[in-house]
């Protein structure tokens, strides 16, 4: 997730997730202030930055629905809840923020990822940086030509066109784009899915992802192998069809019913060339309606798992794709860090390392790792 200052918080970071959440200390009426005051900073920050559609008749990215609304959930229609208003079926959180099976269908909330056998798997890699951080990181991993640069097409998008490699005229640069504001709410949770929308409109505008199988957005800060994600991809279903990956287990998240919440997490998601081509194309101020409170504290990855699940996308279920649950009390680890030499197995991805000596302590570490598997299988 991106934020305005160089710290992110990604939805399922435990301490973030404290941080406001504990109920038993907080009457109604203070939350709803709270959620009052939030509301009126970011509608602020909205005026401001002035609003920019893509497309004529874009109002996504500004519309905030009243609790009657209808969700469209696949064939079925679900309705809308606020954060005063619980559906019998739909298990509403802290905050008014569904969750629950009834969020992806009323049934089961993932897929198995069942397919067939591909000889190759291409990807189309891109990150967001925003903060000065961010574009650190991103610059380190072009000169390493790790990372997104390992991958078969890559970009890097922010809010200036900075080289990636400063005195290198042939060196590509951040692709520039006037982003909506980022909250980063006082309960923890950056509010940004409204960036991500934005730029996987002008990937979709752009068309270059149509040339590659699979979409890969990677966080600045994630350490990430594109030849272990293509690896796990070797078995898939084909690329036309819409699916995406829930990647995450993350126990600790305090959602109603507790351990083990399925979801997608920001630091990796992966999703069919397919998936994009019906996000690009489909009306999404109607289809991928979020509650008020929603609005004001959503993450990219809440908004995605949703929204592509909502047009009609398959939620398939991979929790081998990245290490990124932060210590909890149970787990306790350095710096949220699970092991700073990512040397205790081999994922794709690995999260959060923030600064440019500890993502490279973790590239190292894991590549090492690898070379040594090759050696004793030799």
């Amino acid at each position: 997730m991106v934020g305005h200052g160089d710290e992110q918080a990604p939805l399922c970071d435990a301490s973030s997730v404290r941080t406001g959440l504990d109920s038993g200390r907080r009457t109604p009426a203070i939350v709803a202030v709270a959620a009052a005051l939030l509301a009126a900073t970011l509608l602020a920050a909205r005026a401001s930055f002035g609003p920019a559609p893509l497309r004529p008749g874009d109002a996504m990215a500004r519309n905030v629905v009243a609790s009657k609304a209808t969700l469209v959930v696949g064939e079925q229609a679900v309705p809308s809840v606020s954060s005063d208003t619980v559906s019998s079926k739909t298990s509403v959180g802290p905050f008014g923020i569904r969750w629950g099976p009834d969020v992806f269908g009323g049934g089961a909330i993932y897929e198995p990822t069942r397919g067939s056998r591909h000889t190759s798997t291409t990807l189309f890699c891109f990150s967001v940086a925003m903060t000065s951080s961010e574009v650190g990181l991103m610059r380190s991993q072009f000169h390493h030509r790790a990372g997104i640069f390992q991958c078969d097409g890559a970009r890097v998008y922010g809010g200036e066109p900075l080289s990636l490699q400063p005195g290198n005229e042939r060196a590509p640069r951040i692709i520039p784009h006037a982003m909506p504001p980022s909250t980063h709410s006082q309960f923890g949770f950056y509010c940004n899915w409204e960036i991500f929308a934005k730029v996987l409109d002008l990937i979709f505008l752009d068309g270059a992802f149509k040339q590659f199988d699979v979409v890969v957005k990677v966080d600045p800060d994630t350490v990430f192998f594109p030849a272990r994600l293509q690896a796990r991809l070797a078995v898939r279903r084909p690329a036309e069809e819409p699916w995406y990956l829930a990647n995450s287990n993350c126990s600790h998240l305090p959602v109603p019913g507790g351990k083990g919440y399925i979801t997608m997490q920001g630091p990796l998601e992966v999703f069919s060339r397919g998936m994009l081509q019906r996000f690009g194309q489909a009306d999404r101020a109607s289809d991928c309606v979020l509650t008020p409170n929603e609005t004001l504290m959503a993450g990219e990855d809440m908004y995605l798992d949703r929204c592509m699940h909502w047009l009609g996308g398959h939620r398939l279920l991979d929790l081998d794709l990245v290490r990124a649950c932060p210590q909890t009390e149970q787990d306790p680890a350095p710096n949220g860090v699970p092991d700073p030499s990512c040397t205790q197995d081999a994922m794709p991805a690995y999260h959060p390392y923030k600064d440019v000596d500890g993502w490279n302590t973790c590239h190292r570490g894991s590549s090492r790792r690898d070379q040594r598997d090759r050696f004793l299988a030799s």
